[in-house]
């Protein structure tokens, strides 16, 4: 979970040896990269409960767009429609979501191993440095995606 990638960005920080020797972003550098980690698995865990809601699951909405249609309320069929393309859109924003999560945690454990490895037998052609500027971009892309204005109003 995030908890232990925060513990893996802390240690991995904290290795002498690889920050010492400059192969590695210092302490702070990875702290701030495991809170953006945990800002955006809360973010995901936010659409999990918006999108748990059952006035929201997309059958109902289906249901609810054709007894309002039927019913002559084509105004509020609109904008129940509008809900459910929104709903559709979220749908999507958190698959995205959750796959660069995933992503971002595994370049951090593999930081993380690939860290303790120099410690015990050198840097070799290794270079932490760039592995964590991609932790750091895929982080980067995840919260712009989560900046979506157009969910707004979901939050």
């Amino acid at each position: 979970g995030v908890r232990a990638l925060r513990l893996v960005a802390h240690g991995v920080g904290r290795a002498p040896a690889v920050t010492d020797r400059g192969l590695l972003p210092d302490d702070g550098t990875m702290q701030a990269l495991a809170r953006k980690l945990a800002t955006a698995a809360a973010r995901v865990a936010q659409m999990d409960e918006v999108l748990a809601r059952p006035d929201l699951e997309l059958g109902a909405l289906a249901l609810r767009i054709t007894g309002l249609r039927a019913a002559g309320h084509e105004s509020a069929a609109h904008a129940a429609d509008r809900t459910r393309l929104t709903v559709e859109r979220l749908v999507v924003l958190r698959g995205r979501a959750r796959g660069e999560l995933a992503e971002a945690e595994e370049r951090l454990r593999q930081l993380d191993a690939q860290a303790r490895i120099v410690r015990v037998v050198g840097p070799g052609t290794v270079d932490l440095r760039a592995l964590a500027a991609e932790v750091d971009a895929r982080v980067d892309r995840l919260d712009a995606a989560l900046e979506d204005p157009y969910l707004a109003p979901f939050e």
